[in-house]
């Protein structure tokens, strides 16, 4: 993301083609039997199939448990269920995905859910957009483009207008507010990476769209500016380093 980077009429020309953004995925749709038997399908799936198990019984992330951390400090009660509840989500959406019809109600709850929830931004951060919001809007992004049309439209709907809401409008109207816009830490590439990924998938407005991904490239110029060592390390721990990064690599994949 140099100054070459497409700005613009330049940036409309090469976001209005119709070039899918996963022409892998249309490959695995079209043979899933091949999917299912490929080694890293076949490690995934019994890892995710005890989630499955307590689709019935969604964690939930309550007010108290949201006010925990302000009164003793602890993110725990909080963010414990805040985290299984979208890792519930991943796993049904996954399994339906490849032929579990059974639980195409449990992905509509878990995405009611989620929807329903006052904010996406966990307690400890209280901010606009966080690290946990950007993931929330690209992880609901992703089940939708990943079984969308098993969804109902009600449904579809709700998820749409929560991430326009959450984090299209913040973004587009505010983004120079956020702190990490131009951060020089893993946010940047997290926040900016799954946002760019999730206007990617949704934005329909091709205006709006380009606008976005302007600010998204950006705001990205930051992260391998100041977030490495000079030797690609990170002052934050490998952890960080390969957290901030995936997001960038998403999006640029895309």
């Amino acid at each position: 993301m140099d100054d070459s980077t497409p700005t613009g009429a330049a940036l409309a020309a090469l976001l209005s083609g119709d070039a899918p953004l996963f022409p892998e995925l249309d490959a695995a749709r079209r043979d899933l039997a091949a999917l299912r038997a490929s080694p890293r399908m076949a490690a995934l799936l019994p890892r995710t199939a005890p989630r499955l198990a307590s689709l019935d019984a969604l964690p939930r992330t309550t007010y108290s448990r949201y006010q925990a951390f302000r009164r003793t400090g602890d993110r725990e009660p909080y963010e414990t269920p805040y985290f299984r509840k979208r890792e519930h989500l991943h796993a049904a959406a996954l399994h339906l995905f490849l032929g579990r019809e059974d639980l195409r109600d449990a992905v509509q709850d878990a995405l009611w859910d989620i929807c329903d929830e006052s904010t996406w931004v966990i307690p400890a951060h209280a901010r606009v957009i966080d690290l946990m919001a950007a993931e929330t809007g690209l992880g609901l992004a992703e089940v939708l483009a990943l079984i969308g049309d098993r969804l109902d439209g009600e449904v579809r709907h709700r998820v749409r207008g929560a991430i326009d809401r959450r984090l299209f409008a913040p973004f587009l109207h505010s983004q120079y507010d956020l702190r990490w816009f131009n951060g020089d830490d893993n946010w940047n590439g997290v926040c900016a990476g799954a946002l760019g990924a999730t206007f990617l998938h949704l934005e329909r407005d091709p205006d709006r769209l380009t606008r976005a991904i302007e600010l998204v490239l950006e705001s990205l110029r930051t992260f391998p500016a100041t977030a490495f060592a000079e030797d690609g390390s990170s002052s934050e721990g490998v952890g960080y380093w390969h957290y901030g990064l995936t997001h960038v690599i998403v999006f640029a994949e895309m």
